[in-house]
C-alpha cells in the first residue's frame, strides 16, 4: 500500500470520528440530563485524531500536507462546536 493510500485510509477514519463526535454532540444538545462519558470520550478521539494528523502532516510531502491541513481544520471546528454546544446546553 502506498504513502497515499494509508494516508486517505487515514483520513476516511478520522472523517468517521467526527461524524461519531457530531452525532454525540446533537444526542447531548436534545439530552436533559447529559451523559457525559459519551461526550468527553468523542472529545478524546479528536483529540487523538488531531494530534495524529499534526504527526503525519510533519512527515507528508507538500502535495498531501494541504489535504492533511484541512481535515486537521475540520477535527478543530468540531472541536470547538463541542466545546460550545455543551455551553450552549449548560446555559438554556
Amino acid at each position: 500500500m502506498s504513502m497515499y493510500d494509508n494516508v486517505q485510509e487515514e483520513i476516511e477514519n478520522i472523517k468517521l470520528v467526527i461524524a461519531n463526535a457530531e452525532k454525540t454532540l446533537r444526542k447531548a444538545q436534545l439530552q436533559e440530563e447529559i451523559d457525559l462519558a459519551p461526550y468527553t470520550d468523542a472529545q478524546q478521539e479528536l483529540e487523538n485524531c488531531y494530534m495524529q494528523l499534526e504527526q503525519m502532516i510533519h512527515n507528508s510531502t507538500p502535495e498531501l500536507r494541504d489535504q492533511l491541513q484541512r481535515v486537521q481544520q475540520m477535527v478543530r471546528k468540531t472541536q470547538n462546536e463541542m466545546v460550545l454546544g455543551f455551553h450552549v446546553t449548560e446555559l438554556d
